[in-house]
């Protein structure tokens, strides 16, 4: 089975798509002269695919889907742009959305790495604290009588012990985090990561005001592309990566079937904040609605850059604070002791 494509690459994609359309060339000689710049060869390969159906006087999605590598909701959204006429803009707004997606995804990323970053570093300087520093202090300490060195002796174990179990501790956390992220790479097992940090007291209000920029984000294609409300939701849904908020979603949706307009259905669901409710509903009274949408999907994009840049100000110096307090109790513990004894010498 192919592997799918990543958010930077299908923005890649739809953008040289978008290009063609807007220089005046067919689909077919625009792919065609895309195929003789290739040199990388996965990038060869999905374009003959799809050069090879347009050829056939196929439509985009036809070719896309080919491919294999594209997502469902790609596919979906450069046929609805076929069938309406829209689909410069679509390949657009496909474009825009998913390098979105890889700026959300790098700025999650980010605050993952982070810390890992930090622990890597953490566990060195530990590491060194009892390979280097500790039996600087035993060779000091040998150099006394030996009641004062049965004495020292104890300290020193004891506060080799901490560090070692503070070695462990962090040698745990470590191999935990990169199998994570090994795992991540995996569509199944990162769905059941996002359910864990979904319902997650620390996590979940993050995870759920990204499932919010997304939906928005998403939302706000749909619309610009003349997609159907309730046909819009189902693509909503489907896109979702988030179990909490799917459930609204779901009921969202229930409550435009039976009638209420979208702007009252997402107040009753608090999809999104008091504010940008109201701006829906006069959006829709006005039918400025297009507008208001983007403006709601590019606010909701940039709270989720700024609370993972906080997220990511915050690790860094409290990681910081915590090798500094590691530090100074492991030398604190060895040097009291031996000031004491140096003292009562002198």
């Amino acid at each position: 089975m192919a592997k799918k494509l990543t958010a930077d690459e299908i923005s890649f994609y739809c953008t040289q798509f978008a290009i063609i359309l807007n220089a005046g060339l067919s689909l077919h000689d625009g792919v065609e002269s895309i195929v003789d710049d290739c040199t990388n060869s996965k990038e060869r390969q999905i374009i003959d695919k799809i050069s090879k159906v347009l050829n056939d006087e196929k439509p985009l999605y036809m070719a896309l889907e080919s491919a294999k590598v594209f997502p469902y909701y790609v596919v979906s959204m450069v046929h609805i742009g076929e069938l309406t006429g829209r689909l410069e803009e679509v390949l657009k707004g496909l474009a825009q959305y998913y390098e979105n997606e890889s700026e959300l995804k790098s700025s999650v990323k980010s605050a993952i790495i982070q810390p890992l970053v930090l622990m890597i570093m953490m566990f060195a300087v530990v590491l060194v604290m009892i390979g280097k520093v500790l039996p600087v202090f035993t060779d000091i300490f040998r150099q006394f009588d030996p009641t004062v060195m049965e004495s020292l002796n104890g300290v020193v174990d004891s506060t080799s012990m901490i560090a070692k179990i503070v070695l462990i501790v962090l040698a745990v956390f470590i191999v935990i985090m990169i199998i994570s992220m090994v795992l991540l790479k995996n569509s199944k097992t990162r769905k059941l990561y996002e359910k864990f940090f979904s319902y997650c007291i620390f996590t979940r209000d993050i995870f759920g005001l990204y499932a919010v920029a997304r939906f928005a984000k998403g939302m706000t294609l749909m619309i610009k592309s003349g997609v159907d409300t309730l046909e819009a939701l189902d693509y909503a849904i489907d896109i979702n990566t988030n179990p909490a908020f799917e459930k609204k979603l779901i009921k969202l949706r229930e409550l435009v079937e039976e009638g209420i307009p979208l702007a009252e259905s997402l107040a009753n669901q608090k999809i999104f904040d008091g504010v940008f409710n109201q701006i829906l509903k006069v959006a829709y009274k006005s039918g400025a609605y297009e507008d208001a949408w983007t403006m709601i999907s590019n606010k909701y994009n940039e709270r989720i850059s700024e609370r993972m840049s906080s997220l990511v100000m915050v690790i860094e110096p409290l990681f910081v604070g915590i090798l500094t307090i590691i530090i100074g109790v492991i030398l604190v513990s060895v040097m009291l002791p031996l000031v004491s004894v140096m003292g009562q010498i002198v």
